[in-house]
């Protein structure tokens, strides 16, 4: 993130997204180009900015640092800026699935002395440890090993890990490219579009066009698969420039994944 350059005046607004979650990823691709939410902003005197993160607890890093004023993340990360970063969740973004993934595994009790991936802070945190209770198992009877979720699938290729616990479109990329690999276990999940109380308090007009824009852009997304083609198209793009080469879904997988997860919601 050493490249970014946050903009620390008032009339700008800072918001981080999540290009490798979904379906935030085509949500906030709709965002960031509504004209309507410009207009709305540009008559506040206020222009918004928007920077990706691989995951919530690194978005809230800078929440804390004062560089950015809201973004997108899972419930566990949402919680933790509730709690300590005086934010409030605006709207309801994502409603899913987490998974734990493994290569050899068929059960979740055989994961007993296993090396196991994660995002600490995430969603998928808190769904490994639901499945590891729901298998008689505790993180004490595993080897849990700390990494962002884009590094996970390589290294359980390459065999340092044995498994791993992340959202979507990280378990379908892994699946695409691993069909042998298992699914040993799902965990439902829900993320957030929250603010820092200091924006609202500050720009209560912004904040609310900010939100009235979140829900324009899920309306869109929902309304069909046209549109949410073009819209998982913009994410493929922000997705492979932000991830590499390694990211292998199409915008039809990235659609048929955050489409599941909206018309689920």
């Amino acid at each position: 993130y050493s490249r970014f350059e946050f903009d620390p005046s008032p009339a700008v607004i800072n918001i981080g997204t999540q290009p490798l979650y979904a379906p935030t990823g085509i949500i906030t691709e709709a965002l960031a180009r509504d004209s309507a939410l410009s207009a709305d902003l540009a008559d506040l005197g206020i222009t918004v900015k928007f920077f990706p993160f691989l995951k919530g607890s690194d978005l809230n890093y800078f929440i804390e640092q004062g560089d950015i004023d809201g973004g997108f993340g899972g419930d566990m990360p949402a919680l933790a800026a509730i709690a300590n970063l005086k934010s409030t969740a605006v709207l309801l973004a994502q409603h899913g699935f987490t998974a734990v993934v493994s290569a050899e595994a068929v059960y979740g009790s055989e994961l007993r002395g296993k090396s196991i991936g994660y995002a600490p802070g995430s969603n998928a945190h808190h769904g490994l440890l639901v499945a590891l209770d729901g298998a008689g198992l505790s993180i004490d009877d595993v080897n849990p090993i700390p990494m962002d979720s884009k590094d996970m699938q390589h290294a359980m290729t390459e065999g340092l890990i044995d498994a791993f616990a992340t959202w979507d479109p990280f378990i379908g990329n892994a699946i695409l490219e691993n069909p042998d690999w298992n699914i040993l276990s799902r965990s439902f999940s829900s993320g957030y579009f929250y603010l820092s109380d200091d924006l609202i308090s500050r720009h209560p007009a912004a904040a609310s066009a900010l939100v009235a824009a979140g829900l324009r852009a899920i309306k869109l997304a929902r309304s069909g698969s046209e549109n949410g083609h073009v819209l998982a198209s913009w994410n493929a793009e922000s997705a492979s420039e932000f991830y590499g080469d390694e990211f292998q879904l199409t915008a039809d997988d990235i659609w048929r994944i955050s489409s599941e997860d909206l018309m689920g919601s």
